[in-house]
């Protein structure tokens, strides 16, 4: 937790927890397991200090409030390790017993804090997962299948930058934001449905005021996401071109990968097109997105804008109602013809019954989730 308001939140830890190496848990494996993972919060929140107060106690000092630190010390990546450095030395109901280039065995360990697990051993054997077990085509009539349909929270967009260049006009902005139909962007009608806001079924209030056709003295840039090599968001680019050159506005596009730093990106493209992945915790997910470099969103508003963004960011952080300030800051992005929604994904798969694998899902990026997966020798 966090210092707010001048008090100290201290968080206590649960008495008698013991590692699998019988060490019992303390503050000091907490404290020293946040501080091996600074690189995972470092853009996102700042820690001015943290103090062992007690065996079983310790506080945490931000440089400002943040509410929903908890979400964070929750999640996997604050997994508290022995002595925090030893990932192998967990304290959970099943203990490594052997880890080989082949197999892992976990057995129960008597000692955890709850209830004893049902399982006496686990035994993983590392095996290459067969690429055709699970195909984005249907199999042939022979094959036997099922389909797994999964449905993706978020959505692709595109912004438009009011900062910098020819859209900061405001009537120039209206002008590409109307033109833009998302219709005309989706690539698969099957896999996609119109986007109305980042959640499935949510949508916000348009705005309404047109203009007339302006003058550009140049052609916008437009830069795509990369997401991996190979992959990217060049296929929403190209129905977007097309759209402006109907209209007379040339373009020329720009390839950009979020994952490296772009220092003031905002001077160096009119439009950004990509898509983003909303991961259950929805607090969690939301902050990351407007928080994180380069802040896409934030720095395309215009500076009396982006106060207002930045007041409800820090609102959302530090009160219960922040899901609503993301809600205003989603409309906000809106009203300024900033932000306009392109479409939600539908990924169909086609899982083949016919093999020893067994629980094949699908995470919410619509991946498949490895860590579910068993195999089945018969």
């Amino acid at each position: 937790r966090s210092a707010r308001h001048g008090r100290l939140q201290v968080p206590v830890l649960r008495k008698g927890v013991l590692f699998h190496n019988l060490e019992e848990l303390t503050a000091s494996d907490a404290v020293e397991s946040i501080r091996y993972v600074k690189s995972y919060y470092k853009n996102v929140f700042t820690i001015e200090s943290m103090q062992i107060l007690g065996r079983y106690t310790f506080s945490i000092t931000l440089h400002k409030p943040l509410t929903i630190l908890p979400n964070f010390l929750a999640s996997i990546r604050f997994s508290i390790f022995y002595k925090g450095i030893e990932p192998t030395i967990g304290c959970g109901p099943f203990q490594l017993v052997t880890h080989t280039n082949e197999r892992m065995r976990l057995q129960t360990f008597t000692r955890y804090f709850k209830q004893r697990p049902w399982i006496d051993a686990v035994e993983l054997i590392y095996q290459d997962f067969e690429a055709d077990v699970v195909s984005n085509f249907i199999f042939h009539t022979d094959v036997p299948y099922r389909e797994i349909i999964s449905q993706e929270q978020g959505a692709d967009f595109f912004a438009l930058n009011s900062t910098y260049g020819e859209l900061t006009d405001r009537d120039k902005r209206a002008y590409i934001w109307h033109l833009i139909e998302p219709a005309r962007c989706i690539v698969d009608h099957e896999r996609e449905t119109l986007a109305g806001s980042w959640l499935v079924g949510k949508s916000n209030k348009l705005p309404v005021e047109k203009t007339k056709k302006p003058y550009f003295s140049r052609p916008l840039v437009i830069g795509y996401q990369e997401i991996r090599q190979g992959v990217n968001h060049l296929y929403r680019v190209e129905p977007i071109q097309q759209l402006l050159l109907e209209q007379g506005v040339e373009s020329r596009t720009v390839c950009i990968d979020l994952k490296h730093a772009h220092e003031k990106i905002e001077q160096k493209i009119d439009i950004f097109v990509g898509g983003n992945a909303l991961s259950d915790n929805l607090l969690l997910a939301y902050f990351m997105m407007y928080s994180s470099e380069p802040q896409i969103f934030f720095n395309f508003l215009h500076p009396e804008s982006r106060q207002i963004a930045e007041y409800l960011l820090q609102q959302a952080t530090s009160q219960k109602e922040g899901l609503a300030c993301f809600k205003q800051i989603e409309q906000l992005l809106v009203d300024e013809y900033t932000l306009k929604f392109i479409s939600h994904r539908k990924h169909y798969f086609y899982v083949r019954e016919d093999t020893p694998y067994k629980h094949v899902e699908f995470d919410q990026h619509g991946r498949v989730n490895y860590r579910r997966i068993f195999y089945k020798d018969y």
